[in-house]
């Protein structure tokens, strides 16, 4: 998906703006004006508010925990002093302070009555800054046109988190009130030239270079709790300030062209890029633990370079397939792809020192093979179709620093806990108290040889009607699965299990939907001036999503899943030449479904999971003059 904001117009004026009021006192405004200064210069300005300060989500002592804060401001400037030259700058800024990461543990609900209901005891928050610049400059010349983008953009999050809850219900006995703290920097530079041939009918073409560059520095601070206990004890003893430094530097040449025969509808295409990307970074860790007092590592940059490329074939039945299929468009492609490497920000955590994790991970590759089918039916139907397999080389995956071989497990008083013969986790001692796993480590790793695959189908049908009403109706399926196929050489033979195993974050099917519903209303723009092109208007989202999986199994352990999704959003109002009122509902059904889990299994829900919020309504009205 490419979202390609509207430049400034040199010739009309516009202004807009729009009011949203809903439940949970949510207030929503936003105003955009075009103002054309001169035949060669214009400006365009957005100013965007968004607050909500109820919520779902109350904490142990009946705080709102999410509420929300947006505002953004966007200035856009265009100068066309020749037919030849455009520059287009544009400033934009948004501060954003969020309170809805909020988990959910199973264990607790027996406690809070309620999934809205959360133990947290002390403030939490997330506050999002960012600044960008972007300036865009296109000269035609008498071959084709010369483009440069050159984009910074600053980035400032901090975010203050309540964990008590992360621990079991029974160590809320001794009133613990543990808190992290964490704070990013982020500075990114990206500059891109490319040249675009004018072409002809038959041969277009392109060339490119692109160079990008991010500092990222990442401060975690972790408390212990308010009882004071020793450094050295339990969990309590992972009180920490931990400072990440990453660097990357990027830069990239590509080309394109594209080829259509002259005596068949037949067409190639082909593109090329080479890739050189240079990572590297620091972790330092002071902790409070007094037996493990700081962990120092520095990697020195590595570079990861690659030569992506693409070819696509393509065949056009311009006589179409029969009287039921008008026109058909197949095609066959084949590129391959690459991630490359870079360095774990979990090293250097507590316990990372002793159960070491992979410090740098290595770059991905992958090859794809597509084939598909594109067709315009009679009736005003479309239908496109399909099928992919990706086979990966070294592929990427979170996994954890050799549990069950290395990770212990501790109880109340310490006591390492250990593992069964057979490589199951003693989750309880002798006594029945639970235990926590340390360290909770978790990293990013080569796992190995992978394969996916799918399919996708789309069916659209746009009709008109003659009293003016449309139709707009549309339909996707997909089907997508993967396994993990052979063994990295570097990982540890015990993980020989993940052989089959379905590959992270694919969903074994997907269904989605809408349907647009314009009805004029002809009588009613007859009564007054203001209800000119008055028409009912009706939207409807889809969306059916079916679990699969969210990491892969470690030993002793299955792997997490994700929850099912079954949800509906709507829209319906008046709409008219000037303005439009509009009521809106999200998740009209009230599906509860789990945004993240952890710990779950196919017939249990996880045991730590984020929910969806239920049904949730407000009024949109907006505004346009021109």
């Amino acid at each position: 998906m490419n979202v390609i904001s509207a430049k400034p117009d040199l010739e009309d004026f516009d202004v807009r703006f729009g009011l949203q009021f809903g439940e949970l006192d949510r207030r929503a405004g936003d105003v955009r004006v075009n103002l054309p200064i001169s035949e060669s210069f214009a400006a365009r300005a957005a100013i965007v508010v968004d607050d909500r300060d109820d919520g779902y989500f109350k904490d142990s002592k009946g705080n709102i925990l999410d509420t929300e804060s947006y505002q953004a401001f966007r200035l856009a400037l265009r100068w066309q002093p020749s037919d030849k030259i455009d520059i287009n700058y544009v400033f934009d800024t948004q501060d954003e302070e969020m309170l809805d990461t909020v988990y959910i543990v199973k264990e607790h609900l027996a406690v809070t009555g309620s999934e809205f209901n959360s133990l947290i005891d002390s403030p939490s928050k997330t506050q999002n800054d960012v600044f960008n610049h972007n300036l865009t400059i296109d000269l035609d010349t008498a071959g084709g046109t010369f483009s440069s983008v050159s984009n910074y953009r600053e980035r400032e999050i901090y975010d203050l988190s309540d964990a008590d809850y992360f621990f079991p219900s029974a160590f809320f006995a001794f009133g613990f009130n543990r808190q992290q703290a964490q704070k990013v920097d982020n500075e990114i530079f990206f500059q891109e030239v490319r040249y675009v041939a004018d072409g002809s009918e038959r041969f277009n073409w392109l060339v490119g270079a692109d160079y990008y560059t991010q500092d990222n520095v990442e401060r975690v601070s972790n408390y212990r709790g308010v009882l004071g206990l020793p450094a050295d004890a339990g969990v309590w003893g992972n009180a920490q300030d931990r400072v990440v430094d990453l660097g990357i530097d990027s830069w990239a040449a590509y080309a394109s062209a594209e080829y259509k025969f002259d005596t068949v509808p037949f067409s190639l295409s082909a593109e090329v890029r080479y890739a050189v990307d240079e990572v590297g970074g620091r972790v330092l860790t002071d902790r409070v633990r007094l037996a493990q007092p700081e962990t120092d590592i520095t990697a020195a940059p590595k570079k990861f370079k690659n030569l992506p490329w693409g070819v696509t074939a393509s065949y056009a039945f311009e006589d179409g397939l029969g009287d039921a299929i008008r026109d058909a468009m197949v095609y066959a492609k084949v590129a391959s792809a690459y991630r490359h490497g870079g360095l774990n920000l979990s090293a250097g955590s507590p316990g990372l020192d002793k159960y070491v994790a992979v410090l740098t991970y290595d770059e991905e590759d992958s090859l794809t093979y597509e084939l598909g089918f594109k067709s315009t039916l009679a009736g005003g139907l479309t239908f496109n179709f399909a099928a992919f397999k990706t086979v990966y080389d070294n592929f990427l995956n979170t996994t954890s620093n050799g549990c069950p071989d290395q990770c212990q497990y501790i109880d109340l008083a310490g006591n390492g806990l250990g593992f069964n013969p057979d490589g199951s986790r003693i989750e309880v001692d002798a006594l029945g108290n639970p235990g926590v796993e340390l360290p909770t480590a978790f990293f990013i790793d080569n796992v190995g040889g992978a394969e996916a695959w799918g399919m996708e189908a789309e069916l659209a049908w746009v009709m008109g009607f003659d009293n003016g009403a449309f139709l707009n109706i549309r339909g996707g399926w997909s089907k997508q699965l993967g396994e993990v196929t052979e063994l990295a050489a570097d990982v540890d033979p015990t993980s020989a299990f993940i052989i089959g195993k379905r590959l992270p974050y694919m969903r074994p099917q997907e269904f989605k939907g809408s349907i647009v519903y314009s009805y004029p209303l002809p009588a009613l723009a007859d009564m007054a001036p203001f209800l000119q092109g008055a028409a009912l208007l009706t939207t409807a989202n889809f969306t059916v999503e079916k679990g699969g999986i969210r990491t892969l199994p470690t030993a002793g352990a299955l792997a997490d899943f994700q929850d099912d999704v079954r949800r509906v959003d709507m829209r319906i109002g008046l709409d008219t030449d000037k303005w439009s009122l509009m009521l809106r509902g999200d998740n009209v059904l009230d599906a509860g479904y789990e945004t993240f889990s952890a710990f779950a299994t196919p017939t249990e829900r996880s045991t730590l999971y984020r929910r969806s919020v239920p049904a949730y309504y407000s009024l949109e009205f907006a505004w346009r003059l021109r």
